[in-house]
C-alpha cells in the first residue's frame, strides 16, 4: 500500500514538474547576421516606426526592416548612422558623423534620405562630427 501511494505521489509530481515549462507564448526571437543583412556589423541605433518597420543605425546606412527584407539606405557621405528619433509627426530623424536628415516615402512608397545639413548648413558648420 505504502509503494503503491508512493508511486502515486511520484507521478503526480512530475506531471506537475513538467507542466511548469510552458512552451507556447515563448517570444519567437530570429537573430540575424550582418551577411544576412548584407551591412556592417555594428548597429549603433534601433527604432520602429507606428507601422512595425524597423530601423537600425549601421556604420553602412540605415537598414530598414519590414519582417521579411532587408534593406540599406546609404546617406550622401557614406556616413555611421549613431542616432535614430521619431517625430511627433511620426517623421524618421537620423542623425548621423557630419550629416542630419529625415526619411521621405517616394512615388514608388520606397523610403530616401533627405539631408538637412547639406542644403541647410553654412559651410562653416558642415563639420559637426
Amino acid at each position: 500500500m505504502k509503494r503503491a501511494l508512493i508511486i502515486t505521489i511520484l507521478i503526480i509530481l512530475s506531471g506537475n514538474l513538467s507542466s511548469q515549462i510552458n512552451k507556447f507564448g515563448y517570444p519567437i526571437i530570429w537573430n540575424y547576421t550582418s551577411k544576412e543583412y548584407k551591412a556592417n556589423e555594428s548597429n549603433w541605433a534601433v527604432i520602429q516606426d507606428e507601422r512595425g518597420v524597423m530601423y537600425f543605425g549601421n556604420d553602412a546606412g540605415l537598414l530598414e526592416f519590414d519582417g521579411t527584407n532587408w534593406r540599406l539606405i546609404t546617406l550622401p557621405n557614406k556616413s555611421h548612422i549613431r542616432s535614430l528619433e521619431i517625430a511627433c509627426d511620426g517623421t524618421i530623424c537620423i542623425g548621423a558623423y557630419n550629416e542630419f536628415g529625415y526619411l521621405t516615402v517616394d512615388e514608388k512608397g520606397l523610403s530616401q534620405y533627405s539631408s538637412l545639413s547639406s542644403s541647410q548648413l553654412d559651410t562653416n558648420f558642415k563639420t559637426f562630427g
